[in-house]
């Protein structure tokens, strides 16, 4: 309708035909009504009316206020004219960048009512033009879009605890298979060279690095065991509805049988971001616990040896887990002193190549409630994992040796981030498919 009166303002006032007499005449018990053209000179009103139009169009864009009543038919030209004249100069006294909206349109309505020949009362041109009389209110504002959430961060009440083992076959293959490797390499060289003792050099030399290979290899079959084995773990997690990121706390401990090693066993606290509250239960994980602050929430870990509690703990927040800070100084170096009384008559190589099992040391976990009480949440770190963390595995034991000062380091941290409705937060085709094969991108519809 504002675009229509815009238009009709447009003919009448611009073109040179703007204004019509009406005419009426009977003809034969009928009316009749012809437009006769109105001289330019007649309408004193155009030309200020054509260069007022700019400040007129943002308040015809509004709807009208009050319904005009449209003029009689025998309605006369010059109190059109008059009128219209009468009402742009009162539209020119309008301000129109200092003055309310509903003003504006009030006045820019009397102007064009009465530019259109519509008579309009005095009473009812100030109810029009009054911002706060008739004004039509108006529309509000488009809400904002609704912000998401921010994430909570939840903490499951049980560790992950993932345990991979080669069987028998797959012992025997790791020594068939490396065995027969060393021959065709052997054969191989002596065909190349015709010279038997070629053969049995090359032979000789691999048998010699055979079994380190065969540790690696072994060592190397776990590890993908384990990857296949969590990133099924967290599929399952991110199944979970409004779960946006999962991040684990996880060391690993591996066994050994001769040359082999042979089963591998994962420990680790879970967290998960959501956009919502999560199920009472996590399938295999518990119940979770929300977490308001990471920055103030607490956890207690302390070192087990031996059926012994030792006396020194680490109480970080949880955001210093989660940010990758080491153990402190003083406790890894409380810890090293503890963990180094078991060794007590045992000389340095001899500790180099230890390879006894430690389960009976560990790491406990309890998370602080904030008012004065815990949760446990059990063993997240054992065995070996436990001296690499406080300074104490195989390379530093190495360092030792050529005098270098044992460092203590931070529970390694692994991030999972879920993406779901084809989301693109992460760009590049061969990162995104070097995050999805290493389990820190999982999509999700």
């Amino acid at each position: 309708m504002a675009g229509l009166k815009l238009i009709i303002g447009f003919w009448l006032l611009a073109a040179p035909a703007v204004q019509a007499q009406r005419v009426v005449a009977p003809v034969a018990g009928l009316s009749r009504t012809s437009f006769a053209p109105a001289p330019l000179a007649m309408s004193p009103m155009i030309v200020p009316a054509i260069f007022a139009l700019p400040s007129l169009a943002p308040a015809l864009s509004a709807p009208a206020a009050a319904s005009i009543a449209p003029a009689p038919v025998h309605a006369a030209a010059p109190l059109k004219l008059s009128a219209g004249t009468a009402a742009l100069a009162q539209f020119s006294k309008l301000e129109l960048k200092s003055a309310p909206a509903a003003e504006a349109r009030g006045a820019a309505d009397v102007l064009m009512a009465r530019v259109l020949g519509a008579e309009v009362s005095e009473e009812a041109a100030e109810t029009l033009a009054a911002p706060s009389a008739g004004a039509v209110p108006l529309a509000p504002s488009a809400p904002m879009a609704a912000q998401a959430p921010a994430p909570r961060v939840h903490l499951l009440s049980k560790p992950l605890h993932e345990i991979v083992a080669l069987g028998p076959l797959a012992r025997f293959l790791h020594y068939a298979l490396e065995t027969a490797a060393q021959f065709v390499k052997a054969g191989i060289a002596w065909h190349a060279t015709g010279s038997p003792a070629a053969g049995a050099a090359v032979l000789a030399f691999e048998l010699i690095k055979m079994p380190p290979m065969l540790t690696a290899q072994s060592l190397a079959d776990l590890q993908i065991r384990y990857w296949w084995r969590k990133l099924s773990t967290l599929k399952k997690l991110a199944d979970t509805p409004g779960v946006t990121r999962i991040r684990v706390l996880t060391t690993g401990d591996a066994e050994f049988s001769r040359l082999l090693a042979v089963r591998k066993e994962n420990t680790g606290l879970v967290f998960m971001d959501s956009t919502g509250p999560l199920p009472e239960q996590v399938a295999n994980f518990g119940a979770p616990i929300g977490i308001s602050n990471l920055a103030t929430r607490q956890a207690r870990l302390t070192l087990i040896h031996d059926g012994k509690r030792s006396a020194v703990e680490w109480t970080p927040t949880l955001g210093q887990l989660l940010s990758g800070k080491p153990i402190p100084k003083k406790v890894a170096a409380a810890w090293r002193a503890a963990l180094e009384a078991r060794n007590k008559g045992k000389s340095r190589l001899r500790r180099l190549f230890d390879f006894s099992k430690d389960k009976e040391i560990r790491l406990e976990a309890a998370l602080a409630d904030g008012n004065g009480g815990e949760s446990a949440l059990g063993t997240i770190v054992f065995g070996k994992a436990v001296k690499k963390l406080v300074g104490l595995g195989r390379l530093d034991r190495l360092g030792a040796l050529a005098g270098r000062k044992p460092a203590a380091r931070a529970i390694p941290l692994s991030d999972t981030i879920v993406e779901r409705g084809g989301e693109k937060e992460v760009t590049g085709f061969a990162r995104r498919a070097w995050m999805r094969l290493t389990g820190a991108l999982i999509v999700r519809d």
